[in-house]
C-alpha cells in the first residue's frame, strides 16, 4: 500500500511529503513522461465514459468562468453527445464527479490511497476547452491532488493568511484576487498537490485540457472532538439539555463553571475507542463500493477451498475490526462478518494481513471455522483465491 503511494508522488518522498507540505503549502512533482498517469486514464477514455455509462446531472456538470453574452444554460437539455460538444463549443468545462465509482483503474487509486490515509477519497474528471476556465478563484475543504491528463493548465495558487479555514472563506471570496503566489503550468504526467482551504484558479492554454482531481476528505481534530461530545451526550443527560433560558442575560461566569464542570466529567467517562469505532463506521459507510469486474455467473466461489489454499485481500478491500459488547465484527464497504470473541483473533489477523494459506489463521478457531469464514469473504469479493 505504502509502495503505491510512493510511486504515486514520485520523485517527492513520502516522508519529505508529510513533513513539508501536507497541510501546509502545495506540492508540483514534475514528470517527463506524458503517458504517467494513462494506466489510470486516458484522453481516449471520456469517450468510452460518454457513450458507455448513463450519466445525469449532479454526477455531470458544466462550469463556466467567462461566459460569452451568447452563452447558453445547457443543463436543462437531456446529457447528450451533442449537448456536450455544444458545451465544449461554448467554452464549458464538463465535470464528472466520483469517477472512481465505476472506472476501475481510479477506483484502485482510490482505495489504495484510502487504505493509507484512513479518508475517503474521490476522483472528480475536469475536460476544459482550449483557453478556457471552468470555475473562478476558491478554495477546497478537501486536499487535493491535480493529475494532469491531457493537454496543459495553468493554476494560480493565492495568498491566504488563514491556514485550513473550516468553511468556505466569503471574506476572501470578495476581494480581488490580483495576489498570486504562484503558477504551476502542468502538461501531461505532472501532479500538483493543493492543500484544503489554498485558493487557486486555473485556465487551460491552446488545447483541450483533461485533469482529474483526486479529493482527500481529511478527518480533523476538531471533527473527533464532535464525536467525542456526541459519543458522551448519548450517556449523559445534561449534555442534552438545553442551556439556561435567557442565558445571555444571566452571570456568564456561573454559565462558564456548569460549561467546565460537565465537560471534566464527560471527559473522565468517555469511550475514546468508541468514538473510533463511530469513525470507522462513518468512514467505511461513505466509501464507494469498488466497481464490479467479474462475471455475476462465473464459477469463481465455486472453486474448492481447504486449508492449505492460499487467499489474498482483494483490491476492494478495507477491514476494520470492531467489538461490541457481545461480539466481534469484521467491517468491510461491502458488508460485515460478526462472531463470538473467540473469533477476533482470526478478524484482526484477516484485517492485518495481505496474503497467506487459510491454516495460518489462528487457533482460537477450529479449522472448519477458518474455512467457512475465508468463503463467505470470498463471495463477497474482498478476498481472492490464488
Amino acid at each position: 500500500m505504502l509502495s503505491a503511494f510512493k510511486d504515486f508522488i514520485s520523485p517527492l518522498d513520502t516522508e519529505v511529503f508529510y513533513r513539508e507540505y501536507w497541510e501546509q503549502k502545495e506540492a508540483f512533482i514534475g514528470s517527463s513522461d506524458n503517458a504517467r498517469f494513462q494506466h489510470y486514464f486516458k484522453p481516449t477514455d471520456f469517450e468510452s465514459v460518454l457513450t458507455n455509462r448513463t450519466l445525469q446531472w449532479g454526477q455531470i456538470q458544466l462550469a463556466n468562468h467567462n461566459p460569452a453574452e451568447s452563452w447558453e444554460n445547457l443543463t436543462n437539455l437531456p446529457i447528450s453527445y451533442s449537448t456536450l460538444k455544444k458545451a465544449i463549443n461554448q467554452g464549458d468545462s464538463i465535470i464528472i464527479n466520483n469517477l472512481q465509482s465505476f472506472w476501475v483503474p481510479l477506483a484502485r487509486l482510490c482505495r489504495s490511497l484510502e487504505r493509507i490515509f484512513d479518508f475517503t477519497v474521490n476522483a472528480n474528471l475536469y475536460v476544459t476547452p482550449p483557453k478556457s476556465q471552468g470555475l473562478s478563484p476558491h478554495f477546497d475543504e478537501q486536499d487535493v491532488f491535480v493529475m494532469q491528463i491531457a493537454g496543459e493548465k495553468t493554476w494560480n495558487i493565492y495568498n491566504n493568511d488563514y491556514q485550513l479555514p473550516l468553511d468556505i472563506n466569503l471574506e476572501w471570496l470578495q476581494q480581488d484576487h490580483n495576489h498570486i503566489k504562484s503558477r504551476y503550468a502542468l502538461k501531461p504526467g505532472d501532479l500538483l498537490y493543493i492543500p484544503r482551504g489554498v485558493p487557486h484558479d486555473a485556465f487551460s492554454h491552446d488545447s483541450t485540457s483533461i485533469h482529474i482531481t483526486l479529493a482527500v476528505s481529511t478527518v480533523r481534530w476538531l471533527g473527533l472532538i464532535n464525536e467525542l461530545l456526541i459519543t458522551a451526550a448519548e450517556n449523559d443527560i445534561d449534555l442534552r439539555k438545553g442551556i439556561p433560558i435567557g442565558f445571555l442575560n444571566k452571570d456568564p461566569n456561573l454559565l462558564i463553571h456548569t460549561l467546565r464542570e460537565r465537560l471534566e466529567r464527560s471527559l473522565a467517562n468517555m469511550s475514546v475507542e468508541r468514538v473510533f469505532e463511530r469513525y470507522a463506521d462513518k468512514l467505511i459507510s461513505r466509501m464507494y463500493l469498488f466497481p464490479r469486474t467479474s462475471n455475476l455467473f462465473s464459477d469463481d466461489c465455486a472453486k474448492p477451498i481447504n486449508l492449505s489454499s492460499r487467499v489474498q485481500q482483494s483490491e476492494t478491500a478495507y477491514f476494520f475490526v470492531q467489538r461490541s459488547e457481545n461480539s466481534v465484527t469484521l467491517k468491510y464497504p461491502e458488508g460485515a462478518l460478526t462472531g463470538p470473541f473467540e473469533i477476533e483473533e482470526a478478524f484482526q489477523f484477516i484485517s492485518n494481513n495481505r496474503d497467506y494459506c487459510i491454516g495460518e489463521l489462528p487457533d482460537s478457531v477450529d479449522d472448519e471455522t477458518k474455512v467457512i469464514i475465508i468463503e463467505r469473504l470470498v463471495a463477497e469479493n474482498v478476498l481472492e483465491i490464488l
